[in-house]
Formats: structure tokens, C-alpha cells, sequence
């Protein structure tokens, strides 16, 4: 893919801009997932859903040719501050609050996204996650 090319920058952004408009949509919403929020406590769903969101922007940013540690960095105080604008837009939003708390779990998702996606380019850039014959245990 060509850095300059439209289609390439489609394929690099569109993903975490679909996302974003999906936490967008659901925090529009009174009660957004009943069923998964009976089961599954509400921090957990703000660190994991802005864990993908940083691995997301991890995904574009390096696309972008920017350095990994930049991409990373760049990543997790974006999905910070995405975040954040997601909490103030819910204080608008009939049945949901602002809250501070989920602002953290969002931001604790976001290190841990960028730093999994960081992770897993370190082990493709190693090899660690060749699957040549070398590497693979014998049954």
C-alpha cells in the first residue's frame, strides 16, 4: 500500500472511525446492552472497548509510518481523549451520567491497547510469531 493512497488511508482509518461511531451510538443510548451489563460489570466494558480502540489507532498511526513508540503514544491519548469527550456527551444523554470512574477504566484500556498492539508488532518485527517449521513443537 502506498502511504499517500487514498484507499490505503481508507483501510488504515476506517476501522477505528467505525468504531468510534459505534461508542458514539451506544452512548447516545438510555441502556445501550441490558443483557451484557446484568452480567458483565460496566468498567470492564469501558476497558475493553477502548483497548480495541487504542489498538485501532495503533493499527492506523504505524500505518501512517510513524515511529511505534510515537504511533503508540499518539494512540493511547487519543482513545484517552475519546474518552473523555464520551463521557461529557453523556451527561446530555437521558438515563446516563458523566463519570469520572469510567473515564479511568477507559483510559486503563487504552494503555492496555496500545501497549498489546506494541507488543504484538514487537513479536512479528522478532519472529516470535513466525510459524515456520522451525519453530513449531513436535507432536
Amino acid at each position: 500500500m502506498t502511504r499517500g493512497s487514498t484507499l490505503g488511508r481508507v483501510w488504515l482509518w476506517a476501522p477505528p472511525l467505525a468504531y468510534m461511531a459505534l461508542i458514539f451510538y451506544l452512548s447516545a443510548q438510555p441502556d445501550p446492552v441490558p443483557l451484557l451489563t446484568e452480567t458483565v460489570r460496566d468498567k470492564w466494558l469501558h476497558l475493553g472497548g477502548y483497548a480495541v480502540l487504542a489498538a485501532l489507532f495503533s493499527r492506523a498511526l504505524a500505518g501512517e509510518r510513524l515511529a511505534l513508540a510515537t504511533a503508540l503514544l499518539c494512540a493511547f491519548a487519543a482513545a484517552s481523549a475519546y474518552g473523555a469527550s464520551d463521557e461529557w456527551h453523556q451527561r446530555f444523554t437521558a438515563g446516563r451520567s458523566a463519570d469520572v470512574v469510567d473515564w479511568i477504566a477507559d483510559t486503563a484500556g487504552a494503555g492496555l491497547g496500545a501497549a498489546a498492539y506494541g507488543a504484538w508488532q514487537a513479536g512479528l518485527r522478532t519472529g516470535v510469531f513466525r510459524a515456520d517449521d522451525s519453530t513449531r513443537p513436535r507432536l
